[in-house]
């Protein structure tokens, strides 16, 4: 994580702070004329970096997951949604060795997901499957019955977001339920709510316009626009993220 904010990240925090305010642009676009996603794709070693960034980030995170939110049974299928190599999925699945997975991102990512589900030893039970959450999930998506979305809410701004829920609701079956692990704003006290604050400013560097991390009715807001109809359960972590739990 540190490599990608020396990197081309430090230009972005510097063009968000400088000039994303005045233009409504996020600063990647402003110090790079396109926006990360569309930059790192033509770029393969800064897919590496940020493959090894989000591996640091599951690592740190994965435990606290684990430790305070459990599924409703140990033999479900885990599917995680724009979910890199896997790191997440592998840590779950070695959690809980009754329960399948599959790890779906884009066609760039997905050889490198297979590669990574072996060397952690679940690709027996684990698969990874090619797409994008703005268009049609594949079918064998409809077999999930928990769709994580972890630090991928907080990369969008509003619009985005509610196309992303709709597609999940799409495919999702009955009973399943949508997993969002992002920073909750306005639950813990002062130092912890300006770290927040700061993670908004590396929100609005690195994503489009709009990304942010949001209060818990801003997230309810989110899935009522995107048509889900059950209440929204909030299950904090001990960690800054929390996890946001809406059955479908």
């Amino acid at each position: 994580m540190a490599l990608m904010m020396n990197g081309v990240m430090k230009d972005a925090v510097r063009a968000a702070g400088l000039k994303s305010i005045r233009t409504g642009k996020d600063g990647f676009s402003e110090a790079y004329g396109e926006s990360y996603w569309s930059w790192a794709n033509k770029n393969p070693e800064e897919q590496k970096q940020f493959d090894y960034a989000m591996k640091e980030n599951t690592v740190q995170s994965a435990a606290a997951f684990l430790s305070d939110w459990a599924p409703s049974a140990g033999n479900i299928t885990f599917c995680d949604i724009a979910g890199g190599v896997g790191t997440m999925l592998s840590a779950v699945l070695e959690h809980y060795p009754e329960m399948s997975g599959i790890v779906f991102d884009q066609p760039s990512v997905v050889k490198r997901s297979q590669e990574y589900l072996q060397t952690r030893g679940v690709s027996e039970r684990a698969r990874a499957v090619a797409g994008s959450f703005f268009e049609a999930f594949p079918a064998e998506l409809g077999s999930c019955d928990i769709f994580l979305l972890r630090n991928i809410i907080h990369d969008w701004g509003d619009e985005s977001c509610v196309a992303i829920l709709k597609n999940i609701k799409a495919v999702a079956k009955p009973g399943s339920k949508v997993i969002v692990v992002d920073v909750v704003r306005g639950i813990h006290g002062s130092v912890m709510e300006e770290a927040k604050a700061m993670l908004d400013v590396v929100m609005l560097a690195a994503n489009e316009f709009g990304a942010k991390e949001r209060t818990i009715s801003e997230f309810s807001s989110l899935f009522d626009t995107a048509g889900y109809v059950n209440t929204l359960a909030h299950i904090p972590l001990r960690d800054i993220a929390s996890v946001i739990e809406m059955k479908v």
